[in-house]
């Protein structure tokens, strides 16, 4: 994802104003990230290791992005806009590559 970030920062806006012009979208992409958060806090709230305590804070913002998108989406995609300028894109997408490289050498046992 972060890599499709990066290539991708000038198309994210566009993708941002259909995602916020579509009602039905915005529901099930707001109870997608519910469920996908409430599933990583139940099967993982663990806080032992940084690595760990990533991956459960990570469950934490997605099952909050879900009720904000819910709930009030306006401020959300707001914010969420101002970080899709290309060049804080590109900055998002990079540190995304970054944490996706480091949880998956803990997780496949070569960092530890």
């Amino acid at each position: 994802m972060g890599l499709a970030v990066f290539i991708r920062a000038n198309e994210l806006k566009g993708m941002m104003k259909q995602f916020e012009n579509n009602n039905g979208l915005m529901f099930w992409g707001s109870a997608m990230a519910l469920v996908a958060g409430l599933a990583i806090i139940l099967t993982h709230s663990v806080w032992d290791t940084p690595w760990q305590g990533l991956i459960t804070l990570f469950g934490w913002i997605a099952l909050l992005k879900g009720i904000f998108l819910a709930i009030m989406p306006k401020p959300l995609l707001r914010f969420s806009q101002a970080l899709l300028a290309p060049g804080y894109a590109r900055v998002c997408g990079v540190v995304m590559i970054i944490i996706s490289l480091y949880l998956l050498g803990y997780g496949t046992g070569f960092l530890v």
